[in-house]
């Protein structure tokens, strides 16, 4: 009996490790799938953002693609530019295929152009004038123009209040000023004396163009056109939107004459006049698309020629705007 009792303890314990390597097995087993089923998921999803994010692209390219279009028809029948015209217009966001898409374009020649501070190299002082005060206005110091005119000029002699090389390439990390145009406004945070908090609330006002730019009276914001003049107040402001919001200016005297200007030959021309126009050549597209979980904001540069409208560049940022990467056109 011990002998036949010693046998049946032994298989039941076979019996049990038989039990426990079989739940280790399904245990393991089920540990893989999950960790399969994981990794498919997983690959799944980054799988459909990447496609996602490129059909966003193309919805966005489209956009504009179209823009292109109506502001080449716009040029055709207009002897201005105002905020009356259909690009000008608000659009409600367009439904796509698994989302939707918000279009909005912008005269950027109703923003200062930051390069039109320095001609070659030299400071063009009726420009740095209306900049300080739209420095004034937004509570910014003035002196920060003198570093940006620094940073535009073509020479390494830095002008009084200014910084060239010797400033920056003491910081960590080092660099040298651009002495060239910029090409987009965000590069004024290199430019010592710009904090985030002020570019953030000088951004909106200003632009980067690639040449010289006149400021458009029909679709200026109050604030830059306040900066004309010292005195200009808000209710002024308010008149000139109220006639942007009619028909707008037809020509720039009339502008002048609101106020209380009159160019000749001896005044106004120079310090007033040769700021302004009523046409423009330089507009802002901003594409933004919600594509499943994908979000997209691009935004494209545009130049309008007599015939055509070209890309000058385009700038892809996420919707908040905290972050942007620039690249030129063709590259």
């Amino acid at each position: 009996m011990r002998l036949r009792t010693g046998t049946v303890t032994i298989a039941s314990t076979q019996r049990g490790l038989a039990l426990i390597t079989a739940m280790l097995v399904v245990a393991l087993a089920t540990l893989l799938a999950v960790n399969i089923f994981d990794r498919h998921y997983v690959f799944v999803q980054r799988t459909a953002s990447v496609i996602n994010g490129d059909q966003a692209w193309a919805y966005a390219e489209g956009a504009e693609l179209q823009t292109r279009g109506l502001l080449r028809r716009d040029q055709a029948g207009s002897d201005r530019d105002t905020l009356l015209e259909s690009w000008a217009r608000p659009q409600p966001p367009l439904e796509i295929d698994g989302g939707t898409m918000e279009i909005r374009i912008e005269d950027l020649q109703g923003r200062f152009n930051l390069n039109n501070l320095v001609s070659g190299d030299r400071p063009v002082d009726v420009q740095i004038a209306y900049f300080q005060r739209l420095l004034r206005l937004l509570d910014l110091s003035p002196e920060l123009v003198w570093p940006i005119v620094d940073w535009l000029d073509t020479n390494m002699q830095p002008v009084p209040l200014g910084a060239e090389d010797g400033d920056y390439l003491r910081l960590e990390p080092a660099y040298r000023t651009a002495n060239r145009r910029f090409v987009s406004a965000d590069e004024l945070l290199l430019v010592r004396g710009m904090d985030r908090e002020s570019y953030r609330r000088l951004a909106p006002f200003v632009t980067a163009l690639p040449e010289s730019t006149q400021l458009n009276v029909n679709t200026a914001k109050p604030i830059n056109l306040r900066a004309l003049r010292e005195g200009l107040d808000e209710g002024w402001a308010q008149s000139v939107m109220a006639q942007q919001a009619a028909d707008g200016f037809a020509t720039v005297t009339d502008f002048l004459q609101l106020m209380g200007e009159r160019p000749g030959p001896d005044q106004g021309e120079a310090t007033t006049a040769d700021l302004l126009g009523v046409r423009s050549q330089f507009f802002r597209m901003q594409a933004k698309v919600v594509l499943g979980e994908s979000r997209l904001s691009m935004v494209s540069v545009l130049r309008r020629e007599s015939d055509r409208v070209e890309l000058i560049g385009r700038q892809r940022e996420v919707f908040d705007d905290s972050t942007s990467v620039f690249t030129l056109a063709g590259k």
